[in-house]
């Protein structure tokens, strides 16, 4: 009796639901207001029509919250606790702080510099508000010395659809033709600016415009830079950008009584497409400059027109990937641009966006299933009156890295700056235990300079070490050559890291001047005996 009654209410109940739901219809509410005079009404509290400027729920609820957004939707007035839980908002901005202190010591014998040098660097959060600062005198180099000061300081402000930053910025718009901003402290590069960003997502497409100045402290006056970029996807897998930039600098022959400047309009688009395995980037860019007579080039003093282009094409297969790149740079050197280079080899990975064309290939391809790999590479650049050839080859072998024992085989052929590299290089690397590793490398280079009798250059390294907690190396150079000062360095280096807050890295011994080379961009690396320390801390 009793199931045969709840079948008869449940069955009445849904059949007469949509007729109730429409009879009450007025019982509902859609907004605060209509809440608090259904309430007041059903009182007899307060006349019918009142109109209140704050939900009082939302009032109490905003002590806590901010960003409140009622849930669409039609809703009871005597559930109130339900339309809290249905309103989207976030909670309270707190601020929220990182950062590292790091300190350094050197002293170098043959510069007789002894240094210690300090930095601090603090990261600031705020809800859609971060900042940066660094305070620092460190210079990577240790025979050049900085004054501690303010060295970099940032404010952002992310929105939904937009972000705007004050302060210290660097920017690339393509591959770098037109503008190339960035630091590398390896390499004590640094064109970044201060000045004002604003990045705005249009949904498809994307605005970036920029201004800011920039002022190295061997330089009398203050560069300007100025630009802006569009960029988007105007169809499936094909995106285009747009970019120009003004680029105002002093020439080298500025001084107070001669404030010579250089002034250039730069132009430039790409475009990248991406159709399966094939993926392919255009950039071209052109510099407008107007006649200087007191220009160092010959480009400068007749005002002729910068061009640049540089593409790269791959093909991503079953267990291979081969692709080529290709450069055209003429008339295109100023502080804020820095082009692609094409070749891969550490001396010489860099280009002149001066006078440069060239082009390389690549391949690399697994074909067992063991994990292993091989890697060739061809690039060539030239003069455009082809007056220096510059060339290399390189073939690499990875053994699997899965094994207990790994090894990888390398090498290089160069040709650069009429000097010949032959460069034969074994990276031996064994698991001791779960612990324990250990690693070995040999490097055999064999040079000839064309102009005088060719010699050998040997690099040896060993290395042992301990989970990635601690590492103990040594590193010994030696050279054949007749004309060295000493036909060998040796250094030793450890590196200690207790946790993810803290590094000890300490290093003593000699090292051989060289360059290096990163980004583009390279810088001579001075020779060095000596004793360095440094330590960092995250906070």
């Amino acid at each position: 009796m009793n199931r045969m009654l709840t079948l008869a209410v449940a069955l009445c109940t849904v059949a007469c639901w949509p007729l109730a739901a429409l009879a009450a219809d007025e019982d509902y509410v859609s907004d605060y207001e209509q809440e608090l005079n259904a309430l007041y009404q059903a009182s007899g509290e307060c006349p019918s029509e009142v109109t209140y400027d704050v939900d009082p729920i939302e009032a109490a609820v905003a002590q806590f919250f901010y960003n409140l957004e009622e849930t669409p939707g039609r809703y009871r007035p005597d559930r109130p606790k339900r339309k809290i839980i249905d309103l989207d908002r976030k909670p309270l901005p707190q601020l929220s702080y990182s950062g590292q202190i790091y300190g350094k010591y050197s002293d170098d014998d043959i510069s007789e510099l002894e240094k210690w040098e300090k930095e601090l660097e603090l990261k600031l959060r705020w809800g859609d508000w971060d900042s940066y600062f660094r305070f620092s005198d460190v210079n990577a180099f240790h025979n050049e010395e900085d004054p501690f000061r303010w060295e970099k300081g940032r404010l952002r402000w992310r929105g939904e659809d937009a972000t705007a930053t004050l302060g210290s910025f660097g920017q690339l718009f393509g591959r770098g033709l037109v503008l190339n901003m960035y630091e590398d402290r390896i390499l004590e590069h640094d064109n970044e600016i201060e000045g004002a960003k604003v990045e705005y997502d249009l949904g498809d497409a994307e605005l970036i415009a920029l201004w800011g100045t920039c002022k190295q402290r061997d330089e009398l006056t203050h560069s300007t830079v100025s630009g802006a970029r569009l960029s988007g996807e105007i169809a499936r897998g094909v995106d285009i950008g747009a970019h120009f930039a003004n680029v105002e600098f002093p020439a080298d022959t500025y001084t107070v009584d001669a404030p010579d400047m250089f002034d250039y309009s730069l132009y430039g688009g790409d475009l990248t497409v991406r159709s399966g395995p094939v993926r392919l980037f255009i950039e071209s860019a052109r510099l407008e400059r107007d006649p200087a007579e007191f220009a160092g080039s010959i480009i400068d003093q007749e005002g002729d027109t910068g061009k640049a282009v540089y593409a790269s094409v791959s093909v991503d297969g079953d267990g291979f990937v081969v692709g080529a790149e290709y450069k055209d740079y003429r008339g295109m050197l100023h502080p804020f641009g820095v082009a692609p280079p094409i070749r891969r080899w550490g001396e010489a990975a860099t280009s002149d966006p001066t006078d440069d064309k060239g082009y390389g290939v690549f391949l690399t391809m697994s074909p067992f299933q063991d994990g292993s790999s091989f890697e060739f590479s061809y690039a060539q650049d030239n003069l455009h009156a082809k007056g220096l050839l510059n060339s290399e080859f390189a073939g690499i072998y990875s053994s699997p890295a899965t094994r207990k024992t790994s090894w990888v085989a390398e090498y290089w052929y160069v040709n650069h700056l009429l000097t010949k590299h032959n460069i034969k290089k074994v990276t031996l690397n064994h698991q001791l235990s779960d612990d324990w590793t250990s690693t070995a490398m040999v490097e055999h280079e064999k040079i000839d300079p064309g102009f005088i009798d060719q010699y050998t250059d040997m690099i040896y390294e060993l290395e042992l070490a301990f989970q990635s907690k601690a590492n103990l190396a040594y590193t010994l150079e030696k050279t054949g050559e007749a004309e060295a000062t000493d036909d060998s360095w040796g250094i030793w280096e450890f590196k200690f890291k207790p946790d993810d807050r803290q590094e000890l890295n300490v290093a003593y011994g000699s090292r051989r001047e060289g360059i290096t080379c990163s980004g583009g961009v390279c810088r001579l690396e001075p020779e060095f005996d000596g004793i360095k320390v440094d330590y960092l801390i995250r906070f």
